[in-house]
Order: C-alpha cells, then sequence, then structure tokens
C-alpha cells in the first residue's frame, strides 16, 4: 500500500478503522494515539502524518501490530481542520458552537480576572487566528453588509411613507 503525500504539506495519509471516541479525547489531551492493530485495520477514516509518524503506523499496520503514535499538535490541528474522520464529530460541533464558546470563555475570563482581560484579548485574538471563528470579515464583507443593511433601512422608509425614493430624493 503506497503512501498518499499530500503535495501542499509535509503529510501522508494512511486509512485507519474505526478510532473510538475515548481514544481521540486522549489524543487531543496528550497528544498520543495508542492503535490496535483493530484500530489500524480497514478504511473508516483517513489520517495525515508527517513521514516518520505514518511510516510507523504503515508498518505497524502491515505487521497487524498496534501502534503509539505521539502526535505533533500540527498535525493534530491539521486532521482536526481538514475533518479526516476521527475528528468530524469534534470539528462539527466545533464550527457550530466555536464562536459562541470561546467569546463565552474569553467574557466570563473577564468577569473572574479582570485584571487579565489584556492578556484574555490576546488569547481570544490568537484562537481566533488557530480555529477561524470569530474571525472579523474582510473590509469588502463589511462594506456589502453595510450597503444591504442601508438598502433594507431605505426599503423601510419607503413602506412608513408609503412614498416613492424619487420623491424623499434618493
Amino acid at each position: 500500500m503506497a503512501p498518499h503525500h499530500h503535495p501542499k504539506h509535509s503529510y501522508h495519509t494512511i486509512s485507519v478503522g474505526h478510532i473510538p471516541h475515548h481514544k481521540v479525547m486522549k489524543m487531543l489531551k496528550t497528544g498520543t494515539l495508542n492503535l490496535t492493530a483493530d484500530d489500524l485495520a480497514g478504511n473508516h477514516h483517513q489520517l495525515h502524518l508527517h513521514p516518520e509518524s505514518h511510516a510507523k503506523a504503515h508498518r505497524a499496520k502491515q505487521a497487524r501490530r498496534g501502534v503509539r503514535l505521539h502526535m505533533t499538535h500540527h498535525e493534530i490541528k491539521h486532521n482536526a481542520l481538514h475533518g479526516s474522520g476521527i475528528f468530524d464529530s469534534i470539528k462539527n460541533f466545533f464550527d457550530e458552537n466555536g464562536t459562541k464558546i470561546l467569546d463565552s470563555v474569553a467574557a466570563v475570563g473577564k468577569v473572574i480576572a479582570p485584571e487579565f482581560a489584556p492578556a484574555i484579548d490576546v488569547g481570544r485574538k490568537l484562537a481566533r487566528n488557530i480555529t477561524g471563528k470569530g474571525v472579523p470579515k474582510s473590509k469588502e464583507e463589511i462594506h456589502k453588509q453595510r450597503l444591504a443593511n442601508l438598502a433594507k433601512a431605505r426599503a423601510a422608509l419607503h413602506h412608513a411613507k408609503g412614498g416613492s425614493f424619487a420623491a424623499a430624493g434618493y
């Protein structure tokens, strides 16, 4: 089985079977992913690994034995952001709730420890950059939104007055 090399990054893809949720959670906490021979068998998920980790997992899969992978935070982030199977449920939850969660944590932190508000803002900005959650809109998006809001306001004014925009100077 030849490794699939991701051309944009230095990751290789390996197919693995179903990985239990508790192993994924442990990996998120510790960076260690313990896979049994059964976990490695099958094609349920795709893991994107650095070449060294991929070679280790590939050898274990071929030998039908387990492996302990020490994943870097880059590997974890890459797999999580690309929805590579084992992270799908976590990624989907975060996609739906990430901004609310991060903003809530920041707000609570500022109430509990107002003296750390500047550090909390820096942390939130860092989380925003890493996750893409709560990223401010581009200037073009903001401009489009303002134009749309202006058009809605004009339409509401027009409707309220019962007149035409031409008569109102629009």
